[in-house]
């Protein structure tokens, strides 16, 4: 089925065609597939940012998005996004701030996570690492000085070598 457009400011209904060829305002019959696109054209879509770091790409510096980060290559320098995901060959080198991580990959720096770090079993993590919740698979690697944010559900024990927690009253 074909429709009609108009090619200025006028109305597009096929009913409107004679009044508006009336008006001198030229009609373009429009294919199913211009009506998808135009249609499409117009709508306001939320979407999520997403960045990608190639497997072949190397960057180094500073890197801010407030959507998601997938780096599947070579990062070096300081890093502040949504979501930040590290792919099994993907190494970053510096620091990462982000709601969420995942490191399948290397990471080395000071990572700060204020929600979910997950350490999948081919990860290797080195450095300082500060998160609110905290997942490392059998196999991965986390070899750093690691730190839990406080909630406001979760209060944190103080560490004491002499007694075991479970014995504190």
């Amino acid at each position: 089925m074909l429709g009609w457009r108009a090619n200025s400011h006028g109305s597009q209904n096929q009913e409107d065609h004679g009044h508006l060829q009336q008006e001198g305002i030229e009609l373009k019959e429009e294919t199913p597939k211009q009506s998808i696109i135009r249609k499409l054209g117009n709508m306001r879509f939320k979407s999520a940012e997403i960045t990608v770091i190639s497997e072949k790409t190397s960057l180094e510096g500073k890197l801010e998005t407030p959507g998601t980060l997938n780096l599947m290559g070579m990062f070096e320098g300081d890093l502040k996004a949504g979501t930040c995901e590290i792919f099994k060959d993907g190494k970053a080198v510096g620091s990462v701030e982000a709601e969420n991580i995942t490191v399948a990959g290397h990471f080395e720096g000071e990572i700060i996570c204020h929600n979910l770090l997950a350490i999948s079993k081919t990860a290797a993590v080195k450095g300082r690492v500060a998160y609110g919740t905290l997942t490392v698979e059998p196999g991965g690697l986390l070899e750093a000085e690691v730190f839990q944010f406080e909630s406001a559900d979760t209060k944190l024990l103080p560490f004491n070598s002499r007694k075991i927690h479970s014995e504190e009253k």
